[in-house]
């Protein structure tokens, strides 16, 4: 991939999912045992959920983040090469490091569980992320603050110089997070201060609704004051809530001053790995396309819809085309 055919760039956080099969809903109690199905191996973070769900969408993306040198950083990057030539090409090769990685619990019919390795994750900043990385891009999106030591450092300076840099570059921006462990490092950030100093170089917001509760107000009023024009709520099987300032108007009509509510589409879920991830795949797929908030919110929620119909989270994705299939037949949506 060259440096001038990304419509997105997805930084951030990056690592390699072990994803057992289960076939029942309890987990063992201490010095129990479980059998399990054989064990999927994917590729997990936001870089990857969100960013190869896009390329699979037709939308053209660039992949960055880090690895370590071993065996799972090798992983990665094969199964990004899988997925399209020169995929890997923003991923940095760390070698005192190890790759990040993650064990997701997913029983049937039960929210997910995870067993995380921070890896090279935990040292990555605005410093690792070259203007190169950036150029000809439409749009930069960053997921997964909270797992990322040191872009959170300083009250997230050095994630605000990195949105400062993209806006100065021309492009649009969006963040996402993911959950906050209260026991560890991310239950010490003054995430309030992190976020006043962040979004106001923040185009579109997408946390979900947890993340909001461990991290700041859910008031969307007093979060669009903060800066960022759109605010995107994930509140998991009841869908969406869009909340948008008069600025947004520039992403197309009928955007600014907005409230939405956009339900989930009722399908059979085998499991919940990437959801939100995906989720966000196709909102932001809609906003570079110039699609209508009503029709960037329709995507989201069927690209949630195909990713939940899988184990992993990028399997079931389609191209735009077969989402806008997806939406055209009306399918059923959940009631909240």
């Amino acid at each position: 991939m060259t440096q001038t055919d990304a419509e997105i760039v997805c930084c951030g956080h990056i690592c390699l999912d072990v994803i057992p099969r289960m076939t029942g809903s309890d987990l063992p109690p201490p010095g129990g045992l479980a059998e399990v199905g054989p064990a999927d191996l994917a590729t997990g973070g936001s870089v990857s959920n969100t960013g190869l769900a896009l390329h699979k969408m037709g939308i053209k993306t660039r992949l960055v983040g880090a690895v370590g040198d071993d065996m799972f950083g090798q992983a990665v990057r094969q199964r990004f090469e899988a997925h399209g030539p020169g995929l890997s090409a923003g991923v940095q090769v760390v070698t005192d490091q190890p790759t990040s990685y993650t064990v997701v619990v997913s029983p049937p019919g039960s929210d997910r569980r995870f067993l995380h390795c921070p890896g090279v994750n935990a040292t990555l900043t605005d410093a690792d992320i070259g203007d190169n990385a950036l150029a000809g891009a439409k749009h930069m999106h960053f997921g997964y603050p909270p797992a990322m030591k040191a872009i959170c450092t300083d009250q997230g300076k050095p994630l605000r110089r990195l949105f400062e840099r993209a806006q100065n570059a021309g492009l649009t921006t969006s963040l996402d997070m993911c959950g906050v462990d209260p026991h560890g490092w991310a239950g010490r950030v003054d995430w309030p201060a992190l976020l006043r100093n962040v979004l106001p170089h923040v185009d579109v917001f997408l946390p979900s609704l947890d993340e909001l509760a461990a991290m700041t107000t859910p008031d969307p009023a007093a979060l669009l004051a903060l800066g960022c024009d759109v605010l995107v709520i994930k509140d998991g099987e009841n869908g969406l809530r869009i909340h948008t300032s008069q600025d947004a108007e520039r992403f197309g009509p009928k955007w600014g001053n907005r409230v939405l509510k956009a339900t989930t589409f009722d399908v059979e879920v085998v499991g919940t790995t990437g959801a939100g991830d995906t989720t966000i795949a196709g909102f932001l797929a809609g906003l570079v396309r110039g699609a209508t908030l009503e029709d960037a919110a329709d995507l989201a929620c069927a690209a949630g819809a195909q990713c939940v119909q899988s184990a992993d989270a990028t399997s079931g994705i389609d191209t735009l085309d077969t989402l806008r299939a997806f939406i055209a037949n009306k399918p059923h949506r959940r009631t909240p």
